[in-house]
């Protein structure tokens, strides 16, 4: 037989062409036949409404691909086959979809208390007390008087973070609301904040008011005190007042007067901190009245007086016809040497001097670096090298090192412990203080050996001296060296 004509299928069971075919057979436009089964390899479905072959299964029906048919509800014992909006059954929904299980069906929306889960394309259960979310961890609401903290629902929001009570939500204090700062107190965004607190437009905190204020409008303007404190109307500060017999305040404690290192500020009612180089001060922090390490000159703390001016006593005072040496500041060089078997360090002044007493009262020789092995001369670090002292005829003073001693390239700090104790005729007292001695070589001679040819070194006192010594040692006969400095 022929093919039918356009609209009619050939019936094979008539051998005629039938506009529509008989129960149990489908018309398949391709063929122009009647078919038992439409052919699933052309993704036709056998529509029972029509008894034709459709490639897109009419309403309410959904195709079938396992048997190419149009069916009403998709087959529940072969778990993930979803409706679709395509008509068609399914294992998994299609992106922008979602398979919402209890209905069996392809969703864009999966519902309240459900999110779509990507990976699986399954609408699953939000978190507890998670109303709506987009992910098992990443909550987009809370319930139960609980506040959303960056995707968690927290009945107190974590440290550094404020509770928004209009949002329900923990942010930080700059995403407080406007007019709202946040509050360490109560953890919260807060209008108002806690006493002797104030609202800082700059961070969006509840900050610290001053020490003694108990109110304020910010750190430079307070508006109440605290009790036994005043308040400055020049300052607009409240200061500590401790009691009738200690009035003054200095870093939390009452003095009757203001301690050294500080002075009483009129103005504040109470003691500040002098400037690191004074020893104490007056009216201003700069303003010096002693020193501690150097000589006071104009209010200032100098390490050497200027010209025109002599040391004394820690202070620099001005020539006179009385002083007629202090245009030259009274200073020292050091020498060594070694005499009859014995290491020798001389201390020379630049002019003729009064020594007060006992050098070795006032003058130490402090062990810098030893290269000796021998632990029990640590002590002369701290404690210092044993020496004898002489004053000689000219005002030098002799330093004659212990002869047990026996170290490899030491090095000394000398020190004059107390200027007072050396003063020229005119009372002007010594400039520079220590002097260092590097790298010496002291010399050991064994029995019946001679040595004269001494190891000399000279080294200023106006700064700290490095005086770096050399000396090689042939038969127990030292290399005579010169070095000035």
């Amino acid at each position: 037989m022929s093919t039918c004509p356009q609209g009619w299928f050939a019936d094979n069971s008539t051998f005629t062409c039938v506009r529509n075919c008989p129960s149990n057979s489908y018309a398949d436009n391709n063929t122009r036949k009647c078919l038992a089964h439409c052919p699933g390899t052309e993704r036709l479905f056998s529509d029972s409404s029509t008894w034709s072959c459709v490639a897109s299964c009419p309403g309410f029906t959904y195709g079938n691909d396992q048997n190419w048919t149009c069916i009403s509800n998709c087959p529940a014992a072969v778990f993930g086959y979803m409706l679709s909006l395509d008509n068609l059954c399914v294992e998994q929904c299609p992106s922008p979809f979602f398979a919402s299980v209890p209905i069996r069906t392809c969703v864009t929306n999966c519902g309240a208390g459900m999110f779509g889960d990507v990976a699986t394309r399954i609408c699953a259960i939000c978190p507890l007390n998670c109303p709506t979310c987009l992910s098992l961890s990443q909550c987009l609401s809370c319930q139960n008087n609980l506040y959303l903290s960056f995707g968690s629902c927290v009945s107190q929001c974590p440290a550094g973070t404020y509770s928004n009570n209009i949002s329900i939500t923990c942010v930080y204090a700059s995403s407080c609301p406007a007019g709202y700062y946040g509050n360490n107190v109560s953890s919260s965004c807060s209008v108002a904040c806690p006493q002797k607190e104030y609202a800082s437009t700059t961070s969006k905190l509840c900050e610290a008011c001053p020490h003694y204020c108990s109110s304020c409008i910010n750190l430079t303007v307070c508006t109440n005190c605290i009790t036994n404190a005043i308040f400055s109307n020049i300052t607009s500060q409240c200061y500590g007042y401790c009691s009738p017999t200690l009035p003054f305040s200095f870093n939390g404690t009452c003095y009757s007067q203001c301690p050294n290192n500080s002075y009483l500020d009129f103005t504040n009612i109470n003691c500040q901190a002098c400037n690191s180089i004074c020893l104490t001060c007056q009216i201003t922090s700069t303003n010096c009245t002693a020193c501690s390490s150097s000589f006071l000159f104009n209010a200032t703390c100098l390490s050497q007086c200027p010209k025109g001016y002599y040391a004394n006593n820690q202070s620099c005072l001005i020539c006179t016809s009385n002083v007629p040496s202090c245009s030259s500041p009274l200073t020292f060089n050091v020498t060594t040497t070694t005499e009859n078997y014995q290491n020798v360090v001389y201390i020379q002044f630049n002019q003729a001097t009064i020594i007060k007493g006992d050098p070795t009262q006032f003058i130490s020789l402090n062990l810098k670096v030893s290269r000796r092995l021998d632990t029990s001369y640590s002590s002369m670090v701290n404690n210092g090298m044993p020496f004898t002292a002489e004053i000689m005829p000219d005002g030098s003073i002799k330093l004659i090192l212990d002869p047990g001693v026996s170290l490899t390239n030491p090095s000394f700090t000398i020190s004059i412990n107390d200027p007072s104790m050396i003063t020229t005729k005119s009372g002007q007292s010594l400039q520079s203080l220590s002097a260092n001695l590097d790298n010496i070589i002291l010399m050991s001679y064994p029995s019946g050996t001679t040595s004269d040819a001494p190891l000399v070194v000279a080294g200023t006192g106006l700064a700290i001296v490095m005086l770096i010594l050399l000396a090689s040692v042939f038969i127990c006969t030292p290399l005579p060296i010169f070095l000035t400095l």
